[in-house]
């Protein structure tokens, strides 16, 4: 039996709560209202109340749901008693603006599922649901179980002001994949003891579109969703046309944030192959239809999504729908792509219902995607789902494993993510990297004919594999650097050269821009570094490596000088280190990232436009939160 501890905050919803597991819990200013904690702890905010929860992350919180007291997402039986242990605050100190509350065990039913929860944490009596054990239709071991017989509760009367709930449980929560959610923002480095910066290319775009859709919901995101080079990556750049696979392009000016930073660009072109050339097409996606993916965000957007899909392939290509929830189902087997009043057929008997059995249903797609394979095409499976996956008996590792193993014999694998609340961000990651393929994220029927009709072709042609880039800096002239963004894509400078060490894989016509932060020697003059591009064409041979030199006078110009694509670069850049609170920020501003965008963001450019409605929603939401 493991135990998993709860901290709940009784504090005004303008503060949030940053907790470690040795020292007392401490109070953050609201701009700071979703900052990361210390390793092994995680904050969330309660849906409706805001009062923020900190997390012990002895287990993976994929099984517990949040809600108000008697409409919590709890799990279990819904006739069941309730179990009251309720306890009154007094005699110490409480902060100021709180009010004392009520807290106790008790079930707490939503949804049509109940179960044991907490209830009754809060100011003015608002609640907390905490869910135990199995979602309905699955097995009661894959659930998370509260031993009614050893449930503690404590209370702390310290002037802090908390309420410490100690809930010992066992069985075992769907299991923790790693991901983004566990980097921390990288160091700065001094060029005189490291000048290498070395990293797999990342074409990801799910964080834009996570960011987005925190934004427009009004809320700001969690720090860990918002990564900087998903941002830069879901955005065209003007890059030379390459002659063989790749081509590189380096610009840079003066930071517009601080007079002594500079910031340079790298973006890198991959070849595009024309429509007529590519390649046969079988794809074969894998629903999630379990009940977690009921809504108008998920499983009918998912329906939409697809139809779109379906619309970009022609006769070259087959298709095949496979499901899973309870269980699995193959809903169409390898099909031309021509047949699309079949397709429409298969989706529009799609449902949700039931639980979420992710590995039986990735064996099953795999099975398609095998027999469907043939040399000269392309063959990928494509998950959609918003991550929220029990293995059964598969391991996160064995599951991966498999992945990685299919992946090697040329059946990718992509991510394509769904809804929110218990949306898996990690989960989707991961599973695209190991499986060689992007991880992207769909909110609205736009972005659906984003993804899957014009970056179809990046998305399943793929034109080189294992990408890596090496920028290498000269000491005489960069006193110190940061690379913005790629956090779990470093890789050691020996393994830039090493061919048996996994990258990144990059689609027709891809591009990948970085940006680094650089302050420069005072006489920095001649030749500033050199930026190195190596990786594997797709269909096979020699391994493809070029380089660029870069001259400090590329970098250093006015701000005034720069391009605009450098300009929406940066503010794109700022926007995201503003928003996940990167400590190299401080002194920065959403108003002052509004102006850079401003310079650079046409109104008849959509997506760009889209950037500075969110920079303006970002400033509201800020302001609000001051003035709570």
């Amino acid at each position: 039996m493991r135990r998993l501890t709860i901290l709940a905050a009784l504090a005004a919803p303008a503060c949030t709560t940053f907790v470690t597991p040795e020292g007392p819990p401490a109070l953050v200013s609201a701009r700071r209202l979703h900052a990361p904690a210390t390793e092994g702890w995680a904050v969330h905010t309660l849906p409706g109340g805001g009062h923020p929860v900190a997390i012990r992350l002895d287990v993976d919180p994929m099984g517990l749901g949040f809600g108000n007291a008697g409409q919590g997402v709890s799990c279990g039986t819904p006739e069941e008693d309730p179990i009251l242990v309720a306890a009154r605050r007094r005699g110490h100190r409480r902060r100021r603006g709180c009010e004392p509350a009520d807290m106790g065990y008790g079930s707490s039913g939503g949804a049509g599922v109940g179960g044991y929860g907490v209830g009754g944490m809060g100011t003015g009596g608002g609640g907390m649901g905490l869910g135990g054990g199995p979602r309905q239709g699955e097995d009661p071991a894959a659930g998370l179980l509260v031993d009614r017989s050893e449930v503690q509760r404590t209370l702390d009367a310290s002037p802090w002001g908390w309420a410490v709930v100690d809930l010992p449980y066992r069985g075992g929560a769907p299991a923790r994949f790693p991901g983004r959610a566990d980097v921390e923002v990288a160091e700065a480095q001094d060029t005189f003891h490291e000048h290498l910066s070395t990293f797999a290319v990342d074409v990801d775009t799910a964080a834009y579109s996570l960011t987005r859709r925190a934004l427009v919901s009004g809320a700001l995101p969690e720090p860990s969703l918002v990564r900087p080079e998903e941002l830069l990556n879901a955005f065209r750049y003007r890059y030379p046309t390459p002659e063989g696979l790749f081509s590189i392009a380096v610009d840079g000016a003066r930071s517009p944030f601080r007079e002594d930073r500079y910031f340079m660009r790298v973006g890198i072109q991959a070849r595009a192959v024309p429509e007529a050339e590519r390649l046969p097409v079988n794809l074969v996606f894998l629903v999630d239809t379990s009940g977690s993916m009921s809504g108008s965000d998920r499983l009918d957007l998912v329906k939409d999504t697809l139809r779109v899909a379906l619309d970009a392939l022609d006769e070259r290509d087959q298709v095949a729908i496979t499901t899973y929830a309870g269980s699995v189902a193959l809903v169409l087997p390898p099909t031309p792509a021509t047949e699309k009043a079949t397709f429409q057929a298969a989706l529009n008997g799609l449902a949700a219902a039931g639980g979420t059995g992710m590995a039986s249903g990735l064996d099953l797609a795999y099975q398609q995607a095998e027999a469907m394979h043939r040399p000269g095409t392309r063959t990928r499976v494509v998950v959609c789902s918003d991550g929220d996956a029990n293995l059964g008996p598969s391991t996160p590792d064995a599951l991966l494993d498999a992945i990685e193993g299919h992946a090697r014999r040329g059946i990718g694998l992509t991510t394509v993510g769904f809804g929110t609340g218990n949306y898996k961000d990690a989960v989707m990651e991961t599973l695209a990297d190991k499986g060689d393929g992007a991880y992207a994220y769909v909110d609205s029927p736009r972005q659906a004919r984003k993804v899957f009709g014009e970056d179809l072709g990046r998305m399943v042609q793929e034109v080189a594999k294992d990408v890596k880039i090496q920028v290498a800096l000269s000491d005489r002239a960069v006193l110190a650097w940061r690379l913005v963004g790629y956090e779990n894509r470093r890789l050691r400078p020996e393994d830039f050269e090493d061919d048996a060490v996994d990258a990144g894989e990059v689609g027709s016509g891809h591009q990948v821009t970085a940006l680094y932060e650089l302050a420069l020697a005072p006489d920095a003059k001649g030749e500033l570094g050199r930026v190195r591009v190596r990786g594997a064409p797709a269909d096979g041979g020699p391994v493809v490596a070029i380089e660029a030199g870069v001259d400090v006078g590329t970098v250093a110009r006015p701000w005034r000088r720069a391009q605009a694509d450098l300009r929406f670069a940066v503010g794109v850049v700022g926007l995201a280190d503003v928003l996940r609170g990167s400590r190299f920020a401080e002194g920065w501003s959403l108003e002052a990232v509004r102006r850079v965008l401003a310079e650079s963001a046409p109104e008849d450019d959509p997506d760009r436009a889209e950037v500075m409605a969110l920079v303006l929603s970002a400033q509201t939401l800020e302001a609000g939160l001051a003035l709570r």
